[in-house]
C-alpha cells in the first residue's frame, strides 16, 4: 500500500500510486527511512512472524556449560537464548560451549561468558531483512518481541533459509522434480478422501488457525497421498496444545477424545468409527544408543527432523490460505520421485537401530531402493553391535511388521542382504529349501486372502513356521523362549512339526484321500498352521483337500443335534457325540445329503456304539 507507506512522510495517494514531498533531509537519509518503513513497518512478502518459532528451547542463566552442551545435543540446535527470571540476558552458541568445555569450565554457569543481550526485533520485520542481518552479523538465531522481557519467538538460520527457499520455489513455475502444484494436490486429495472428508480437513485447519495453533497433516498420510496410494492413518502435528485442539474439535464434530496430556497427544474417536491422531510438535533425544527416546515439546522443524526417513517428514498445510500446500524441509518429495529411502542424519540408526528394519519394510512395501549411504549406515550400525541393545520385544515388533506385508519373502531376503536376519536370529538361513517353502506360504496366503478378504490372518505366524523349519529342536525352543510371542504363535511353534508330520502321513495315505479324512485331521486346528500345511503338502490332489477344508468344510454344520437323537430313543451317553462326529465326517465325504439322511446315519452309528458299550 504505497499511500500507507508514504503517509509517514506526510504524503498520500492511492494504494498503487502515491507521492510525498520531503524537506530538510538528504536523499541518503530519505532512502534509509524508506527502507526502514518497508522492511520493519510495512514489509512485503514473508514476515518474521510467519516463520518464527514461538515454542522454543531456552536455558536459565544458572545452567552449567555441561547442561548447555546436553541441551544442544538433545534438541539438535547450535544456539540457545538464555534467560534470568524471565528476562533475556544473552545467547550462547555451540562454539562457546565447546570452547568452555575444552578449558575445563564444564561445571561453571554459562552466565560467566555471556555477551550483552542481543537486539530484539519486531515480528513484523521482513524475512529478507532478517536474512541480511544474519549474514552481516553471523548470528545463529534472531529473537523477536516487544523487549527483553517479552520475547515472542525466534528464527534459526537454518529455518529461515529453508522458509525462504520454500517461498522462492512457490514463486517459480518449475514442477519437474519439485513440489506438486496446487492443482495436482487437489486431484490427489479428491482421489484419497471423499468430499465431506476434505471439508472436515478444511474446517480443522480454520479452527486451528483461529486458536493460534497451526495444524498440519503429517507423515505417512502425506507420503501415501503423494504416491497416489490409499491413506490409512490420518495424523496431525500441532504447533501448540494438540489435546485442547482435539477436544474443541470433538465438541464441534461429536465423538470422543482419548488424551495423553503428559505426551501432548490425543486420539479423536469419530462418531461413525475410525479415528484421527493429534500430537503436539515434539523433539526426541536419546540418552544412549538404541535407548527409547525421551520426548519434549519443540518446534515443527524439530518434530519433522526427529522422524525416521525423509519421505516421512512431509507435511500438508490445512490453514485456509495455504490449504493443500506441501511443507518439505528435508527433500522428501525429491526422494519420493527418486524412489529411495534416505535417513535425515548419520546418527539415525545409532539412535534407533530399529529404523534399519523399517528401511527394509518401506523399501519392499513401496518398491523403493536404499541408497548407498543408507546401506553403509546399516552396515556400520551392525559392525558396532548396536542391535544388541534392542529388547527382543522391539526387534520382534519390527520383524512381524515385515512379515505381515504382502511381499514378506522379499522383505526377508532384504533382511538377509543387510545382515538383519542374523540380528533377528543367527541360525536362520534362507536356504533354497527354506525359500521354496516361504514362497509356497506366500501363495497359500494369497489364496486365503482371495477367498476371505475380510477375515483376519496371523501372517507372521505362518511365515515363522516356514522360516524356522530347518532349526534343530533345541534351537527352535531357544528361539521360541527368547521372543515375547503371542500365545497362539508360541503354541504353533511348539506343535507345528508334529502336527505337520501326522497330517502329511495321514492325508497322503490311501485311506486319507477323502474329504472326511481331511476334516478329521484339520478341524479345530489353528488356521495359520492349516495354511502352512497347504504350503507343505503334495501332490496337488492332497492340496485340494486342504483347500476344500478352508473354503467349505471348516464351516460344516449338521442339521441335527443330540436332542434329535435323544428324541429318537438314544439315551444320553458318549454314543451321541460319537454318532454326531461320524455324521460330520460322512457329510464331508458326501455320504449324507439332507437332514433325514444325517439322522438315519447318526442313529445307526449310535445304536452300534450302544451295543459295543
Amino acid at each position: 500500500n504505497a499511500a500507507q507507506v508514504l503517509s509517514v512522510f506526510g504524503g498520500g495517494g492511492h494504494p498503487s500510486a502515491a507521492s510525498a514531498v520531503i524537506r530538510d533531509k538528504t536523499p541518503t537519509e530519505v532512502r534509509a527511512l524508506l527502507l526502514d518503513e518497508l522492511t520493519f513497518i510495512h514489509p512485503a512478502g514473508l514476515r518474521a512472524s510467519d516463520i518464527m518459532t514461538r515454542e522454543y528451547h531456552r536455558l536459565e542463566a544458572t545452567a552449567t556449560t555441561r547442561e548447555a552442551f546436553r541441551a544442544m545435543n538433545r534438541f539438535r540446535v547450535n544456539a540457545l537464548p538464555v534467560f534470568r527470571e524471565g528476562r533475556l540476558v544473552g545467547v550462547v552458541t555451540r562454539q562457546e560451549v565447546d570452547g568452555a568445555l575444552q578449558h575445563g569450565l564444564a561445571e561453571r554457569p554459562i552466565s560467566d561468558y555471556l555477551i550483552s543481550p542481543p537486539p530484539i526485533f519486531p515480528p513484523e520485520v521482513a524475512a529478507e531483512e532478517v536474512r541480511r542481518l544474519m549474514l552481516e552479523n553471523n548470528w545463529r538465531i534472531v529473537l523477536f518481541g516487544r523487549d527483553l522481557d517479552h520475547v515472542e519467538g525466534l528464527i534459526s538460520r537454518m529455518s529461515l533459509f529453508k522458509s525462504l527457499y520454500h517461498q522462492d520455489k512457490t514463486l517459480t513455475v518449475h514442477r519437474s522434480g519439485g513440489q506438486p502444484s496446487p492443482k495436482e494436490i487437489g486431484h490427489l486429495m479428491r482421489g484419497a478422501f471423499p468430499p465431506e472428508e476434505i471439508g472436515r480437513l478444511k474446517s480443522l485447519g480454520a479452527l486451528a488457525e483461529a486458536a493460534g495453533t497451526p495444524c498440519l497433516l503429517v507423515g505417512g498420510a502425506v507420503r501415501d497421498l503423494l504416491l497416489g496410494r490409499p491413506v490409512q492413518d490420518v495424523d496431525f502435528v500441532v504447533e501448540g496444545d494438540a489435546v485442547a485442539l482435539a477436544e474443541e474439535w470433538a465438541r464441534r464434530e461429536g465423538g470422543r477424545v482419548r488424551a495423553h496430556r503428559a505426551f501432548g497427544t490425543a486420539l479423536w474417536i469419530r462418531p461413525g468409527g475410525g479415528h484421527w491422531d493429534f500430537a503436539t510438535a515434539r523433539a526426541e533425544y536419546y540418552e544412549t544408543p538404541a535407548a527409547l527416546p525421551t520426548v519434549a515439546h519443540a518446534a515443527l522443524y524439530q518434530d519433522l527432523y526427529r522422524r525416521d526417513f525423509t519421505i516421512n517428514t512431509l507435511a500438508l498445510y490445512l490453514t485456509p490460505d495455504r490449504f493443500g500446500e506441501v511443507l518439505d524441509l528435508f527433500g522428501g518429495v525429491r526422494d519420493l520421485k527418486a524412489g529411495r529411502i534416505r535417513v535425515l542424519h548419520g546418527l539415525s540408526f545409532v539412535e534407533d537401530p530399529t529404523r534399519a528394519f523399517r528401511a527394509v519394510r518401506f523399501s519392499v512395501r513401496l518398491g523403493f531402493t536404499l541408497p548407498a549411504e543408507t546401506e553403509q549406515l546399516i552396515e556400520a550400525t551392525r559392525k558396532q553391535q548396536l542391535f544388541r541393545h534392542l529388547s527382543p520385544k522391539r526387534v520382534l515388533a519390527e520383524v512381524q511388521q515385515i512379515l505381515a506385508g504382502p511381499n514378506a519373502v522379499e522383505g526377508l531376503k532384504a533382511m538377509e542382504a543387510y545382515g538383519l536376519l542374523d540380528v533377528f536370529w543367527p541360525a536362520l538361513k534362507l536356504t533354497p529349501k527354506v525359500l521354496e517353502t516361504l514362497y509356497r506360504v506366500q501363495q497359500a496366503l494369497g489364496f486365503f486372502d482371495t477367498q476371505f478378504p475380510d477375515e483376519p490372518m496371523d501372517r507372521p505366524c505362518v511365515y515363522l513356521m516356514a522360516l524356522t523349519e530347518r532349526l534343530s529342536n533345541a534351537e527352535l525352543a531357544a528361539f521360541r523362549d527368547h521372543y515375547p510371542f503371542s500365545q497362539q504363535t508360541r503354541d504353533a511353534l511348539a506343535r507345528y512339526r508334529s502336527l505337520t508330520w501326522h497330517a502329511i502321513r495321514t492325508l497322503t495315505s490311501e485311506e486319507g484321500c477323502g474329504r472326511g479324512s481331511a476334516y478329521k485331521v484339520l478341524k479345530g486346528q489353528p488356521l495359520p498352521w492349516v495354511l502352512f500345511l497347504l504350503a507343505k503338502i503334495q501332490p496337488p490332489s492332497r492340496q485340494a483337500r486342504v483347500r476344500d477344508f478352508l473354503v467349505k468344510d471348516r464351516f460344516l454344520k449338521l442339521a441335527i443335534s443330540g436332542h434329535d437323537l435323544i428324541r429318537a430313543g438314544i439315551p444320553p451317553s458318549p454314543a451321541i457325540s460319537r454318532a454326531l462326529e461320524q455324521a460330520r465326517l460322512a457329510k464331508a465325504d458326501g455320504l449324507v445329503q439332507n437332514r433325514d439322511e444325517e439322522l438315519a446315519f447318526a442313529l445307526k452309528v449310535a445304536r452300534r456304539a450302544l451295543e459295543e458299550i
